[in-house]
């Protein structure tokens, strides 16, 4: 039995929440990771430390929804994500997005260590969402990228035309009834 690929365990003990990436953090788990994030802020977490000791790669999305979970955290609760354990290539693709300036991404290491002894952790279910919730939050993960850093819009204005697309279509299909 080898590591479980692309999971996510997580606890919540307020004003704390811990999610535990295992394998890739990509837009399949996204909305489940922005799902408990709003969820342990809706019960007074504010501080959502992610450990990524684990983590072998983070996509886009997966990115632009810590970003904007960051981003609402600050300046919903007055709290802070802050990740512990990153590898020097994620620590870079935090760094390439611009995620830097508003994830924690040093330091909470004693705070993770302290949560976890009093804390069970469980599977955060990641099946995969509905395409158009996937779609949806794709498009508001790159939407947040861009509010994080400007410099991401020419990375990512054909992802964002191409999602936006995808979103229409998914309203005109519910639309119509089918």
């Amino acid at each position: 039995m080898g590591v479980e690929q692309d999971a996510m365990m997580v606890a919540m003990q307020a004003p704390r929440a811990v999610v535990i990436v295992r394998g890739r953090g990509t837009f399949k788990a996204a909305p489940a990771l922005k799902q408990f994030g709003l969820a342990a802020m809706e019960a007074g977490c504010t501080l959502l430390l992610l450990d990524m000791r684990e983590c072998i790669g983070l996509d886009s999305t997966f990115m632009g929804v810590m970003g904007g979970l960051a981003v609402r955290l600050r300046k919903d609760k007055g709290g802070e994500l802050a990740m512990v354990n990153l590898s020097v290539k994620n620590k870079a693709l935090l760094s390439t997005l611009g995620l830097d300036r508003c994830v924690k991404t040093e330091g909470a290491e004693g705070e993770l260590a302290a949560f976890l002894g009093n804390v069970e952790l469980a599977k955060l279910d990641a099946t995969a969402a509905p395409r158009n919730v996937t779609t949806q939050t794709m498009l508001d993960a790159h939407h947040d990228l861009v509010s994080i850093s400007p410099d991401n819009l020419a990375k990512f204005k054909d992802v964002l035309a191409y999602l936006q697309e995808e979103t229409q279509r998914d309203r005109e299909k519910d639309e119509k009834g089918g």
